[in-house]
């Protein structure tokens, strides 16, 4: 397996606001970028032309000269140079003119770490894929079909999966709404963005919104949008996701998270092509495709009423149901080199491939997790590895928190009464936690959330029934364990 270049990509980020500046650079270093910063357009204009940069990440409104101008009169400059457009103003016009006049991305602020990370990942990958594509064009025009073609790369070589991408690409123009179903961790993310960046409507807008991270009123607004003083805190008005994705897409991941009153509303939406923002008084048209997805059984949720079968039947016209990564291990050894690629150079590390005994291990493990739990895998070994191969000692497949490793003298059994069966002497429960003498609660309550929300793959409704607590404080909890680092869907 060839190693990764260590070279880190130079990014340039031009902002007037000092402490976006400051927190950009420290974030975008410490993923193994070079970051160089400007102070508005004008001063990020000379140090584009003076210098070489892999990608820029600009604001939309700054003094002297603004991001707009910017983007024109680089592109005009470095016309193959990849360009992130961000604001606080996010409006229809102004995210819709950003694409056309060739921005890369157009991200709304406030965002988290991980989204300008991935969105930096996406540009390489693809400068990547144009370096290897015949010269059938000049290298400058390839780079830049390859830089506004966003269409992500979906790594496999399985057969069912292949027929999914066909089948995705085949609809990708089409109008028809996407149910994407499958479990956490298998990629149904990118399924969506290959379906729009592969249509008619690669150039209007992409909007996510992931329907269990957020409260109920908040959704509804986010979705629909608010006009000023529509509620207590209302001081300006909102425009709403369907709005923002007017002409384009708009993925609602997790959908059958969604409270039923709101389906009610999305159920119109689709039906009359027009929304109501809060405190409205007419309709607004919008015309938008849905891509949804979900890690339930929608039959299921349908007979305990908690899905609305109509909305069903108007969200899965395409159908997409993703395997798991346990029924497509022949993936396995390519998206590990993906991902010892990617973090050697998030890393600086030189990690060359696997051993075989590692690549072994990793064939005969279950994955529950998917594709997710093998990135955070291989990601956790290369940042350990001491050597030029990961070995099963580096890929910790049977010694990470939620495996149930037998309890020693020292340890007791932590059961959650709803779903664990007293045991034998000398069995582990298959639904118990172990933790050692003198664990803090809050680390047991940890520990035991965590693994509730393996064994309920990843469904928060169902992990808070057994758990005992409302669906609102499993969502605290999980942002509190986010903020710790711990990855969770």
């Amino acid at each position: 397996m060839a190693s990764a270049s260590t070279t880190p990509k130079k990014v340039l980020v031009i902002d007037d606001e000092d402490h976006m500046r400051l927190a950009l650079r420290e974030t975008l270093s410490r993923a193994g970028y070079d970051v160089v910063t400007a102070f508005d357009g004008a001063n990020g204009l000379n140090k584009l032309t003076a210098d070489s940069f892999d990608a820029v990440i600009t604001d939309l409104r700054m003094p002297v000269m603004g991001g707009m101008e910017f983007l024109t009169k680089a592109q005009a400059a470095k016309p193959t140079i990849p360009i992130v457009l961000m604001t606080a103003y996010a409006t229809v016009n102004t995210a819709v003119d950003a694409m056309k006049a060739g921005a890369f991305d157009y991200i709304m602020k406030p965002f988290s770490p991980e989204v300008i990370e991935s969105t930096l990942e996406r540009i390489f990958q693809y400068q990547s894929a144009a370096v290897s594509q015949p010269a059938a064009t000049s290298s400058e025009e390839t780079a830049k079909n390859a830089l506004h073609d966003k269409s992500p790369a979906i790594i496999t070589k399985n057969q069912r999966m292949q027929d999914l991408i066909n089948l995705a690409t085949d609809v990708a123009s089409s109008s028809a709404n996407v149910l994407v179903n499958g479990e956490s961790g298998t990629g149904k993310e990118l399924f969506a963005r290959l379906i729009h960046y592969g249509g008619d409507r690669r150039n209007k807008n992409f909007v996510a919104v992931n329907c269990a991270a957020l409260p109920d009123n908040l959704l509804e607004s986010e979705l629909f949008g608010y006009e000023k003083g529509a509620f207590t805190g209302a001081a300006s008005r909102k425009i709403g996701k369907f709005e923002l994705a007017d002409g384009g897409t708009l993925l609602l991941d997790e959908i059958t998270e969604m409270p039923v009153h709101l389906q009610a509303k999305l159920l119109r939406v689709l039906q009359e092509g027009e929304v109501d923002r809060l405190g409205g008084s007419r309709p607004i048209e919008v015309d938008v495709r849905i891509v949804a997805t979900t890690n339930r059984d929608m039959q299921e949720s349908i007979r305990e009423k908690e899905f609305r079968e109509d909305l069903f039947y108007r969200l899965n016209v395409i159908p997409l149901p993703i395997p798991p990564l346990r029924r497509r291990k022949e993936d396995i050894p390519m998206l590990v080199e993906h991902f010892i690629a990617k973090y050697n150079r998030k890393n600086r590390k030189n990690v060359s491939g696997v051993t075989r005994e590692g690549m072994d291990a990793l064939m005969a493990h279950e994955w529950h997790g998917n594709v997710r739990e093998l990135e955070n895998i291989i990601e956790r070994a290369v940042v350990i590895c001491r050597s030029e191969t990961l070995t099963p000692g580096n890929l910790f497949l049977h010694g990470t928190l939620l495996d149930n490793p037998a309890p020693q003298a020292s340890q007791s059994p932590v059961t959650s009464d709803a779903t664990a069966p007293s045991a034998t002497e000398g069995e582990s429960p298959e639904n118990s936690v172990f933790v050692e003498v003198g664990t803090s609660v809050h680390e047991m309550e940890k520990r035991l959330i965590l693994q509730t929300l393996e064994k309920c793959s990843g469904n928060r409704k169902q992990a808070a029934e057994m758990l005992g607590i409302t669906s609102r404080t499993l969502l605290n909890k999980i942002k509190e364990y986010r903020e710790l680092g711990i990855h969770i869907e």
